[in-house]
């Protein structure tokens, strides 16, 4: 595969939140101050869905929870560990662990997920659009037993999206896509799928409160006319990620973990273009 400049899902995410902090988080390369541990928790309950399908169907959620939890934890960043932000870790991870093993129960007693065979789950993609490598993680592709494709992705909560959302659903999309011209890691190998599913769908979770609505999943079908609309919309989204162009969503402010660097952002400006406009900052304003 020919190397063209790579963006990873997870960025595009960010970029769409506030282009600001995209460029800090990936561009100049800055850590956030904090992580919030829900994030965490979702990836747990992710990895205990792939490790259900693999072997552990019957499995106590207990059991393994807390060691997924905390490997996350530990090594989701590698060497650039990035701290979560507690306010009482034992009483959190302990509703964590109550709310995933109520999800999980759900998930487990639907026929579609107990008959479905796993053709993929939790691995890695990438698929070429233009000048652009674009890489992620599909949550799961499964055959059904009515012989059907579904690609599936987890979604934390319980309140489904407007229709219009799953059908414009740029990460739906692009899972999409990389199934059908792209390419997935399985053990060493990049594998082509050649796969277009009959349903691209949304599994929402059901909300981690207790006595609060449980799982539910929604379908969409798309074809290639619907891909190739994708793709053409998709490409210059891409272009402006791509371009430098990056400015603040005051609308994203509140909680970000980046707000000391966003705030230093007159240093992002070069020294001659502050020069050039006369702009002088006093030790005291910087």
């Amino acid at each position: 595969m020919t190397t063209h400049t790579e963006i990873s899902l997870s960025s595009i995410n960010e970029f769409l939140d506030c282009p600001l902090r995209y460029r800090l988080h990936h561009v100049d390369g800055e850590k956030p101050a904090w992580l919030e541990p829900r994030i965490i928790h979702h990836e747990t309950i992710k990895q205990l869905i792939c490790l259900m399908h693999d072997s552990k169907w019957n499995m106590n959620v207990g059991h393994y929870y807390r060691d997924i939890f905390d490997y996350y934890e530990l090594y989701r960043d590698g060497e650039n560990r990035i701290p979560l932000l507690w306010m009482n870790r034992e009483r959190t991870l302990e509703e964590f662990e109550n709310a995933a093993a109520r999800i999980l129960e759900d998930y487990r007693w639907r026929r579609e997920n107990r008959e479905a065979r796993v053709l993929y789950a939790g691995q890695r993609f990438r698929v070429e659009m233009e000048d652009f490598i674009l890489t992620g993680t599909i949550d799961l592709v499964r055959e059904n037993p009515d012989g059907t494709i579904e690609l599936v992705i987890f979604i934390p909560g319980e309140n489904p999206f407007p229709a219009a959302r799953l059908h414009n659903d740029w990460q739906l999309n692009l899972m999409t896509y990389a199934l059908s011209y792209g390419e997935i890691k399985v053990g060493d190998e990049w594998v082509k799928p050649a796969l277009i599913p009959g349903f691209s769908s949304w599994y929402f979770l059901g909300a981690d409160n207790e006595g609060e609505s449980s799982g539910c999943l929604i379908r969409s079908e798309k074809g290639e006319m619907e891909l190739e609309v994708f793709r053409r919309g998709f490409i210059p989204l891409l272009k402006t990620m791509a371009s430098g162009q990056y400015y603040a969503n005051p609308g994203q402010c509140q909680a970000c973990a980046y707000t000391y660097h966003c705030m230093e952002r007159q240093a992002l400006l070069p020294m001659e273009l502050l020069h050039e406009n006369g702009i002088v900052l006093s030790r005291a304003a910087q």
